[in-house]
């Protein structure tokens, strides 16, 4: 009687943790909240706290080069959506900005910027080329999830994503 008490306890406990571990990826890092569905981007404004590795489950901070030393932290791998749909946004030592309307299918999450431009000042940290990139070079229509105070803006097949948290708020 003892032993299927014990055995009872310890089948609880292993699925209260294999519950709990499930589906993490679903979950926002800005508290648990689940995504917002049809909220617009629009007059929003982001800081990218995280290049995030889904595959090897690996997310490390962007580089900031010496931008530390000149700017807050909150100001640096920005992204606004503009009411006018247009993005701006600074990296580190350069900023972007759009001159065609971004357009945002939220039927799908599929957000697709035309054309993104990148003012090209030297000695900035490789991961401004990167962000850059991923926001418009190498991936056309990228997927996103908007969280109430987090947004992720995936690439690479899903394999990765750019992790933002809401400034202004």
């Amino acid at each position: 009687m003892m032993k299927n008490k014990v055995f009872l306890l310890f089948a609880a406990v292993v699925l209260g943790f294999a519950v709990s571990s499930c589906n993490n990826d679903a979950l926002p890092v800005a508290g648990g909240d689940p995504p917002l569905e049809n909220n617009q981007l629009s007059g929003t404004s982001w800081t990218l706290v995280a290049f995030v590795d889904v595959e090897n489950d690996v997310r490390r901070e962007p580089d900031y080069g010496d931008g530390l030393a000149r700017f807050p932290k909150d100001s640096l791998y920005t992204l606004s959506f503009g009411d006018d749909t247009l993005i701006t946004g600074r990296i580190v030592r350069n900023s972007i900005f759009t001159h065609q309307p971004y357009i945002i299918d939220y039927n799908t999450n599929n957000l697709f910027i035309e054309q993104l431009f990148i003012t090209l000042v030297g000695g900035a940290p490789m991961d401004e080329m990167l962000y850059y990139d991923i926001l418009f070079g190498m991936h056309g229509v990228l997927y996103f999830e908007l969280y109430p105070q987090a947004l992720r803006i995936f690439y690479n097949d899903g394999k990765e994503y750019l992790e933002f948290k809401r400034i202004g708020e």
